[in-house]
């Protein structure tokens, strides 16, 4: 439902509309997701400024890596995820979800295309974007996260994104 605020907002700073592109419902899946980022990146130039809103719903899933304290990635729920409650096969179901670290690079690539003189302002608007300073604070909601049947909690799924918790190692 924000959608048409953002899209008026942005109107009255400026932006021509022709240049605002909405992904929403069938098309909020990992593929459209995706597409619209390398459309993205074939379009801007350095210098151009960049508004990225995501409203949506987060959910915590299992990590496909072991770099994460406590052992979840936080992810954008895309149009035909399933939610971790109603997961008949794991492996199928968590390939719905747009994994944060897959959503930094674009914005990675994004920012690198801009330059020095280009702006980005990224909002993410759903559950379980704030990790990066959350630390060990209280979560609210309560969801469980999408793990494997027969997966034990890990630390009580603690989030560290934030990296807040881990020993810090200089760098010579």
């Amino acid at each position: 439902k924000d959608a048409v605020y953002i899209q008026q907002m942005l109107h009255q700073q400026g932006f021509d509309s022709s240049h605002v592109q909405l992904i929403e419902d069938s098309s909020a899946t990992i593929e459209g997701i995706s597409a619209a980022f390398e459309q993205l990146l074939d379009e801007i130039r350095p210098g151009d400024i960049v508004v990225l809103h995501f409203s949506c719903h987060g959910e915590r899933v299992k990590s496909e890596m072991e770099n994460r304290l406590d052992g979840l990635d936080e992810c954008v729920v895309t149009y035909h995820a399933v939610a971790p409650g109603l997961s008949k096969d794991f492996e199928k179901d968590q390939a719905a979800y747009l994994r944060g670290y897959v959503l930094g690079r674009f914005i990675t690539k994004i920012r690198i295309r801009l330059g020095s003189k280009g702006d980005l302002m990224v909002f993410l608007d759903y559950c379980h974007s704030g990790t990066g300073t959350r630390g060990l604070s209280k979560v609210r909601g309560g969801q469980p996260p999408l793990v494997p049947k027969g997966t034990k909690n890990s630390q009580a799924w603690k989030s560290d994104s934030s990296g807040l918790l881990r020993e810090i190692v200089k760098m010579r």
